[in-house]
C-alpha cells in the first residue's frame, strides 16, 4: 500500500487526537492499570484506523478486509500508543523510510541507543527508557517481497530478569592450587569450572616425570621390561643390581622353567662355611621363583638327603620331580618321594639302581603321571606294582627292553576310567597279544604311542582301530611291519584321529597315503623317511584342507614338481623338507613367498 506523506501525518493525527480522548476517559474512570486494550473506536473512524494499523504493523495486511470488526486482543507487552513519537523518528531519519522500515535495510536506533526491530510499534518504549542493556539481535517479523504474507505478531526487546539471591549451600573447595575455586551445588554450572575441574582430576591421575635412573629401579616398568628377555638372558640380567634381581625372581618369569640341579657341583659347596652359604642362597633363589618343577641330575642318596634338609619348602610346592641318570637306591627313592607332599608327576630316567622292590615301597597313590625310561631293572614285576599302587595314574609313559606281553596283562578294568594316555616306546618284546590285553582293558585311551614296538604287525592295529575308538593321537613310528592294509583300517575306524606318526614304515606305499587322505579329523601327518611315497601319493595329501603340519623329511622319491603342488595346502603351518632331494633352495623360496603363514624347515 502507499500513501503519501500528507495522508500519513493526516491519519497520525487523527490517531493522536484519539488517544488524548481514551486517555481522558481512563483518567476519569480512576484505571491505575500500566496497559490498557484499545476503547472502542466509532464506526466511522474503523477504515482509517485499520490503515494505520496495517501501516504501523499492528493490523492485519492486505489479505484481511478493513472493514471487519475489530476484537479486543490483549496486549504482547507493547500497546498501541506513541505513534507520533514513530513518524517523528521516521521523518527526522530519511525521507524514503516508510513506517520503521528503510530502504535500505538497516536497522533503526532509538535515541537511547535502543535497536527497534523492522516492522514493530515502539509503544512500549517508556518501558526501557532509563536501561541501556542492549536486546537482543531483531528479527525479521514480515516480509515486503511477498504481499501476501501475513504480518507475524510483534515481539517486544527482551529485558533481563533481575538475577535470583543465591542461597549459599554446600561448597568443595579444590585441592589443586592452580583451581582454588569453590564449587557451588545451587550456582549453574559454568565451562570455565567444569574445565579446571576436568584437568585437575587429570593432572591428580597423571603421574610426575621421572629420571631415566629412577625409571631402572621402578619395579613396574622393570617388569614389563623383563619380559622381552629370554630365561638364560634373565639370570644374567638378575647379577645387575639387588633391585632387578628382585623384580626378576618374581614366580610368573619362571612359571615353565625347569631348575636342574648338578648334584655333583653341590657336593662341592659343602667344603667351606662360604660355600654353605652360596647353597642356602642358591636354595632361596629357587623358592622366591617359585619353581615347582625340580630336576635332580646324578644325585645320590646322600644328595637327596642334603636336598631334603636345605630345601623344606619343597615338600609342599614342588609338584613335578626329574631323577635323571642318578645312582639312587631304592631307600633314597622311598625318602624322597615320602618328602614331597605335594608330588603328583614323577619321571626316572636312567636310574639303574631302582629296582621294584623300591617301587613297591616308594610309589604314592597321589602320582598321576609317571614316566620310567631306560631303567635295565625294570620289567614285568615294576607294571604290575604300578598298576596296582597308582589307582589315579592318568599318564603312562613306558620305555624298557624287557617288558612282554605278561606285564600288559596287570592293566585291569580299574585303570580304564583315568588312564587316557600310554606311550609304549622301545618295547621290542610286545606283540599282538599284549595289545589284546590293552585294548579290552583300556578302552578309553586317546594317546597311544608305540613307537620302536617293531613286532606289532597289521593285525595288531586292527585291533586297536575297532576297540580304541576315541584314539586321538597314534604314534607308529618305527614299526616295520606295518603297512597300507593297516592304514585302510585306520581311515575306517579311528574318525576322531587328530594326529598320526609314521616314521620309518617302509612298507607305506601310495595306496597307504590315499587311505589316509579321506581322514577329515586329522590336522598333522608325519611321514619321515617313508622312502616308497612318490609324487603321486603327494598329491593325495594336497587334497586334505585340515592338514596344519606336515613331515616328509627323508622321503627320497619326491621331485620338485611334486613338492610344488603342496603350494594348495593354505592352511598349513609348518612343513618339514629336511633331507628330500627335490627340495631345492629354489622351491623353499618359492614355497616360502606363497605360503607367508607357513614355518618351512628344510
Amino acid at each position: 500500500m502507499n500513501h503519501s506523506g500528507a495522508g500519513v501525518v493526516e491519519r497520525a493525527s487523527k490517531e493522536l487526537s484519539r488517544r488524548f480522548s481514551s486517555l481522558a476517559a481512563r483518567t476519569r474512570r480512576g484505571s491505575t492499570q500500566k496497559h490498557e486494550r484499545l476503547v472502542e473506536i466509532p464506526e466511522t473512524d474503523r477504515e482509517g484506523k485499520a490503515e494505520a494499523d496495517q501501516l504501523n504493523g499492528n493490523g492485519d495486511w492486505a489479505g484481511e478486509s478493513v472493514h471487519a470488526p475489530l476484537q479486543p486482543t490483549p496486549s504482547m507487552g507493547i500497546t498501541r500508543g506513541a505513534v507520533m513519537d514513530k513518524v517523528t523518528n521516521i521523518f527526522s531519519n530519511c525521507d524514503n523510510t516508510i513506517m520503521g522500515n528503510s530502504s535500505t535495510k538497516d536497522k533503526d536506533k532509538d535515541i537511547n541507543g535502543i535497536n527497534i526491530p523492522k516492522g514493530a510499534v515502539a509503544n512500549g518504549r517508556a518501558k526501557f527508557e532509563n536501561t541501556k542493556i542492549s536486546p537482543e539481535k531483531p528479527m525479521r517479523f514480515f516480509s515486503r517481497s511477498r504481499p501476501g504474507t501475513p504480518l507475524l505478531p510483534v515481539k517486544a526487546p527482551k529485558v533481563p530478569a533481575p538475577p535470583e539471591p543465591i542461597t549459599p549451600g554446600p561448597v568443595k573447595k579444590k585441592s589443586n592450587s592452580n583451581c582454588s575455586e569453590e564449587l557451588i551445588q545451587n550456582s549453574p554450572n559454568t565451562p570455565e569450572k567444569v574445565s579446571c575441574e576436568s584437568v585437575t582430576r587429570s593432572i591428580q591421575k597423571s603421574k610426575c616425570w621421572v629420571e631415566w635412573e629412577e625409571m631402572w629401579k621402578e619395579p613396574r616398568f622393570l617388569s614389563i621390561f623383563f619380559a622381552h628377555f629370554s630365561v638364560s638372558e634373565r639370570t644374567i640380567l638378575a647379577q645387575v643390581c639387588k633391585k632387578w634381581r628382585e623384580v626378576i625372581y618374581q614366580p610368573p618369569f619362571w612359571k615353565h622353567v625347569r631348575p636342574v640341579l648338578h648334584c655333583r657341583e653341590l657336593r662341592t659347596w659343602n667344603v667351606t662355611e662360604e660355600w654353605i652359604e652360596a647353597k642356602k642362597s642358591f636354595y632361596l633363589s629357587i623358592k622366591l621363583r617359585g619353581c615347582d618343577n625340580i630336576c635332580l641330575l646324578h644325585a645320590s642318596d646322600s644328595d637327596v638327603f642334603d636336598f631334603i634338609q636345605n630345601y623344606p619348602h619343597g615338600a609342599k610346592n614342588i609338584s613335578t620331580l626329574c631323577l635323571r641318570c642318578c645312582n639312587l637306591t631304592d631307600r633314597g627313592l622311598e625318602a624322597l618321594l615320602e618328602f614331597l607332599q605335594g608330588l603328583y608327576s614323577l619321571e626316572i630316567n636312567g636310574c639303574n639302581e631302582i629296582t621294584e622292590q623300591g617301587l613297591w615301597s616308594s610309589l604314592q597313590p597321589r602320582l598321576v603321571s609317571l614316566t620310567v625310561t631306560d631303567c635295565i631293572n625294570v620289567a614285568d614285576e615294576c607294571i604290575c606294582a604300578i598298576t596296582q599302587l597308582l589307582p589315579a595314574l592318568y599318564e603312562f609313559n613306558l620305555q624298557a627292553y624287557h617288558v612282554t606281553d605278561s606285564a600288559l596283562s596287570y592293566f585291569s578294568p580299574k585303570q580304564s576310567s583315568t588312564l587316557n594316555v600310554m606311550r609304549l616306546q622301545s618295547c621290542w618284546e610286545i606283540t599282538n597279544h599284549g595289545l589284546v590285553n590293552i585294548v579290552h582293558s583300556l578302552p578309553n585311551l586317546t594317546v597311544l604311542s608305540l613307537s620302536g614296538c617293531s613286532k606289532v604287525t597289521d593285525d595288531g592295529i586292527e585291533l586297536i582301530a575297532e576297540n580304541l575308538r576315541k584314539l586321538v593321537s597314534l604314534d607308529l613310528s618305527w614299526c616295520p611291519r606295518v603297512t597300507d592294509a593297516a592304514l585302510e583300517y585306520i581311515a575306517c575306524d579311528l574318525t576322531h584321529l587328530e594326529e598320526l606318526t609314521l616314521d620309518r614304515c617302509v612298507h607305506i606305499s601310495d595306496i597307504g597315503v590315499g587311505y589316509i587322505s579321506t581322514m577329515l579329523a586329522l590336522h598333522s601327518l608325519f611321514l619321515r623317511w617313508c622312502t616308497q611315497i612318490r609324487d603321486f601319493g603327494l598329491q593325495h595329501v594336497c587334497g586334505m584342507r585340515n592338514i596344519h603340519v606336515l613331515s616328509v623329511a627323508g622321503c627320497a622319491q619326491l621331485t620338485s614338481s611334486g613338492l610344488s603342488n603342496l603350494l594348495q595346502l593354505r592352511q598349513l603351518e609348518e612343513l618339514e623338507l629336511t633331507n628330500c632331494p627335490g627340495s631345492t633352495s629354489e622351491l623353499v623360496l618359492y614355497l616360502r613367498e606363497n605360503l607367508p603363514n607357513c614355518l618351512i624347515v628344510d
